[in-house]
């Protein structure tokens, strides 16, 4: 389950979602923080460090998992949206990633409890959700 703070305020924004996937992908050696920052040009300063999150957001959506050597590797969902739609622009893309930000073992409480309260209170449609939450991947 990843933490309330697992965003670290950072709102996740496609195009490093999409480049940390293809350094995943390409690369299967354990690296740091700012390696990778070197390498993709995410920004890792102290207030602007989006390595981090980014890589929670992808673990949160089912697109990477954490290997025994410690490093990532692509889900074999990651593997389909990476060959397929890479830039998340497709809604599909985005309502499935964000149906495993709900789940339970493995996703964000913050985002389970909120999909669940909206969805409790009957006014808000699950589509509504969906379209609320994929709006907010940023480009």
């Amino acid at each position: 389950m990843l933490p309330l703070s697992f965003a670290s305020s950072f709102s996740p924004e496609k195009h490093y979602l999409s480049v940390l996937m293809k350094y995943i992908k390409t690369h299967r050696k354990s690296c740091s923080v700012e390696e990778i920052s070197d390498r993709t040009g995410i920004p890792n300063g102290k207030s602007s460090g989006k390595v981090v999150p980014h890589l929670r957001y992808l673990q949160g959506m089912n697109l990477i998992e954490a290997t025994e050597s410690g490093w990532y590797q692509l889900t074999p969902f990651g593997k389909v949206v990476f060959e397929n739609d890479r830039s998340f622009s497709d809604s599909l893309t985005a309502w499935c990633c964000h149906a495993f930000m709900c789940d339970e073992d493995n996703g964000a409480i913050l985002y389970r409890e909120i999909f669940n309260y909206l969805s409790a209170c009957h006014k808000t449609t699950r589509q509504e959700i969906v379209k609320c939450v994929s709006q907010n991947l940023h480009t």
